[in-house]
């Protein structure tokens, strides 16, 4: 009998009072679970659905755009001291500032937004030439503030400003990583301390559907244009300040370093408020810097090492790292050494005294760079196996990345117009990879290329706005750094390495350090590169900043011939083709001119003094084609094995796997 009541009145003679106990302790445990959940994310956290976060950015645009114009003061100096509580996950910090009013209105009130990914997040006091502010807006929804000044800062003046903030984690919140004060590693940078000056754009919502799903203007860019007043005036990475000085205090736990941008200036034990031993850390900046700047804590250990560059300088090279991580720390040591050495040899002098790599926990996978101090993911190398030669040393190329920041984003600081971060990325990309170059050589950049290649190509195949050349594109990551390392890694290859360089040269030059607007655009940039570029290759420069260009090239076909005394003719069909894009991505027109392509032959795979698979030319040339199918005929010492056009993929080849081929011989 399968009947319900059957199967019921089965139940009832089973329901046994342990059964009914266990069910009840269970059913108890599951509600428990339940309302601890409900409490910490919503109401020791704020929980916010997708929608409603979306809704909050154009709530956010149409309540406080119209305060972007408005004059507000630029930092000129900062001093902060913060004590971290790893343990209770919190910061107390103090902030004494110097801020200028640059433009050429007075200003009488000051606007503050916060930005902090550390919740509960307060602004305790604030206080403007030793007076308490009076606060005239409280928007705790989007935290936006505003404050009236006792009395306008008229142009030129300057005015002492004090700040006291707090913040700290309760609970769980229903999504994020909740990194920023950890036990172990707390990473921090100076907007998850202090509040933002003024509107920023950054919380406004970029994509086109969900404008015009809440009633915002659909636009075609999301930065300043070029010659925009207000984007010259602004720094690409923050406009609360120019060039300023910095110095601060932090404190931590006992058993941890606690580390700024700046020197050491002195550390010392004490206690705290709580009346328990706290470790303490001077710094200072002795050089201008930008207002970017983090603060870490952990139980590191620290490799230290030297290098002196050509100047004469010598330099302190400083990894912090976990005691149990030290498999890769020459890794580091020699990818910042390198990267120092080539740069300020080949850009312009380095401008600090030290360089220090911190490690922190794999919470985030990311490296960023600070003036002299660079945060670095647990998961970009420190346990990395790299015994197979043929794999990528990343560990040792996002060093230099990072450490090429200190020129391009540390010294040359772009405007806040479009395309400017590409100075800052593709340039940081180029950088790094002509010192992965150098170190390893170019089969290592071939998998490089490939990778960015891919990144570019997949990038723009989901774009679902509008790609840009790299002079105007302002959003797009797999420009600057997709695109932008192929772009220059070729320019290179077809100008030279020395011409390249002497263009960054005179534009870092041109552009570091600059104290007041207009800060430097790609026009500036492009300028420079052009100046260095022989006509006869300044068409490719065009294409490759100023347009959306891609190849098709491939080989169709290559036999050879023994001649004799080792020596082979090898006959080749290739076909090369370049198409140009609008920015929806379709194709727009054919190229009809001739281009430069290189043209490779090869015998059998050689190792290089790493152990690392390289193929061995036996030809190596550029030939300029027009489009459409070519044969070519050249005769090598040694036998061929393959043969290809662009065999390194230094091109943008919308399909790079066809670009070799095995030799047939005949």
């Amino acid at each position: 009998e399968t009947s319900f009541k059957t199967r019921l009145a089965l139940a009832r003679q089973r329901f046994t009072p342990s059964i009914g106990g266990a069910l009840t302790v269970f059913t108890l445990l599951f509600l428990g679970i339940g309302v601890w959940i409900f409490y910490n994310t919503t109401k020791l956290n704020i929980y916010r659905s997708p929608d409603q976060a979306r809704a909050l950015q154009a709530e956010y645009e149409k309540t406080y755009r119209k305060y972007l114009p408005s004059p507000q003061p630029k930092i000129t100096a900062m001093r902060v001291a913060i004590d971290l509580y790893p343990n209770r996950r919190a910061f107390d910090a103090q902030g004494w500032m110097t801020m200028k009013n640059k433009t050429p209105v007075p200003i009488d009130s000051l606007q503050l937004q916060v930005g902090s990914s550390v919740p509960n997040f307060k602004i305790r006091s604030l206080k403007w030439g030793g007076q308490e502010l009076v606060k005239i807006h409280n928007d705790t929804i989007h935290r936006y503030f505003i404050y009236r000044l006792p009395r306008p800062l008229l142009p030129g003046d300057s005015v002492q400003v004090e700040i006291a903030t707090h913040a700290e984690y309760r609970g769980f919140p229903n999504a994020g990583f909740g990194r920023e004060i950890v036990a172990n590693g707390t990473f921090m940078n100076a907007g998850d301390v202090f509040p933002e000056i003024g509107y920023s754009r950054n919380g406004e919502l970029t994509s086109e559907k969900y404008r015009k799903k809440y009633g915002l203007p659909i636009r075609d860019f999301d930065s300043y244009a070029r010659d925009d007043e207000r984007g010259l005036r602004d720094f690409l990475f923050g406009n609360d300040a120019d060039w300023m000085t910095f110095e601060g205090t932090v404190s931590t736990l006992p058993d941890q370093i606690a580390i700024l941008p700046g020197y050491l200036k002195k550390e010392w034990t004490a206690n705290g408020s709580d009346g328990k031993p706290r470790r303490y850390f001077s710094y200072k900046q002795d050089e201008l810097s930008d207002l970017f700047f983090s603060v870490c804590s952990a139980r590191y250990a620290v490799t230290k090492d030297a290098v002196t560059l050509s100047n004469g300088a010598k330099v302190a090279v400083e990894i912090f790292h976990d005691p149990a991580h030290t498999r890769n720390v020459g890794r580091f040591t020699a990818g910042v050494k390198d990267a120092l050495t080539y740069f300020s040899r080949e850009f312009r002098p380095f401008q600090f005294k030290q360089l220090r790599i911190l490690e922190f926990p794999r919470y985030a996978g990311f490296a960023q760079s600070f003036p002299n101090t660079v945060p670095y993911s647990e998961s970009f190398g420190w346990v990395g196996d790299f015994r197979d030669p043929d794999k990528t040393d990343y560990a040792y190329y996002v060093t230099a990345h990072e450490v090429a920041h200190q020129w391009w984003g540390h010294q040359t600081m772009p405007s806040a117009t479009r395309g400017a971060n590409n100075i800052a990325e593709a340039l940081a990309e180029y950088s790094s990879h002509m010192v992965l170059h150098h170190s390893y050589g170019p089969d290592v950049m071939q998998s490089r290329l490939k990778y960015a290649l891919d990144q570019y190509l997949g990038g723009r195949a989901y774009e679902s706005k509008a790609e840009r050349p790299l002079m105007d594109n302002d959003a797009g990551a797999y420009i600057w750094y997709g695109k932008g390392t192929l772009t220059f890694y070729a320019l290179q290859d077809m100008i030279g390495e020395k011409a390249v360089n002497a263009a960054l040269r005179e534009y870092a030059n041109a552009t570091a350090f600059r104290q007041s607007a207009p800060h430097t655009t790609t026009d500036e940039w492009y300028a420079a590169i052009e100046r260095h570029t022989p006509d006869s290759l300044k068409y490719f420069l065009n294409d490759a900043l100023k347009k959306i260009a891609l190849y098709e090239n491939r080989v169709k076909k290559v036999e050879s011939k023994k001649l004799g005394n080792d020596r082979y003719q090898v006959t080749m069909t290739v076909d090369t083709r370049k198409l140009y894009y609008d920015k929806k991505g379709a194709e727009s027109s054919k190229g009809t001119a001739p281009d430069y392509v290189e043209i490779g032959i090869f015998t059998d795979d050689s190792k290089n003094k790493q152990g690392m698979t390289q193929k061995t030319p036996l030809l190596l040339t550029k030939r300029k084609l027009t489009p459409g199918e070519h044969k070519l005929t050249f005769t090598v010492k040694g036998k061929p094995v393959k043969a290809g056009i662009d065999p390194y993929n230094k091109l943008i080849d919308r399909v790079s796997d066809d670009n070799v081929m095995a030799v047939e011989e005949i």
